[in-house]
């Protein structure tokens, strides 16, 4: 198998996923994740990690793709999901560091944690994701009736 960048991508997002679940036993009192909030169990959350990291590593692994667009797709939610996942151990040390905000957001209820939550992603993943696959789409339909120069 070729070291390509897309295995180090996988790689980072596994490493990411990893971090998180460690970051997010210090911080549980403030948690947000809404399947953490829904079902009151850390376990849940590294379970569904580990299916998501699972599910990433066989996708990549066998390197088979219905066609350019779905390979599109793995890509943006590889690219998406590791800058969430980042942004997220950032925002795990800082409240770790600070132990107020863990107070603060423990205090806060489970509809505004849900809510900050979806937006969060919604605006980083989610978004994104969705008008790079609109563009993606509208490229692959229209490349073949496009003339370049040579």
């Amino acid at each position: 198998m070729k070291l390509s960048a897309l295995f180090y991508l996988v790689v980072l997002f596994v490493l990411l996923n990893i971090c998180d679940v460690i970051t997010t036993i210090f911080i549980l009192p403030g948690e947000s994740n809404p399947i953490y909030l829904l079902t009151n169990s850390f376990i849940t959350i590294v379970f569904l990690k580990i299916l998501i990291v699972v599910t990433i590593c066989w996708m990549f692994y066998n390197n088979k793709f219905k066609n350019t667009r779905w390979y599109f797709l793995f890509i943006s939610v590889l690219v998406y999901g590791t800058l969430a996942l980042f942004l997220a151990q950032l925002i795990n040390i800082s409240a770790i560091q600070h132990p107020f905000v863990i107070q603060q957001a423990s205090e806060a209820t489970v509809t505004q944690k849900i809510s900050s939550y979806a937006t969060f992603m919604g605006i980083l993943y989610a978004f994104p994701i969705l008008f790079s696959y609109i563009c993606f789409v509208i490229y692959d339909l229209t490349f073949k009736d496009v003339e370049f120069k040579k």
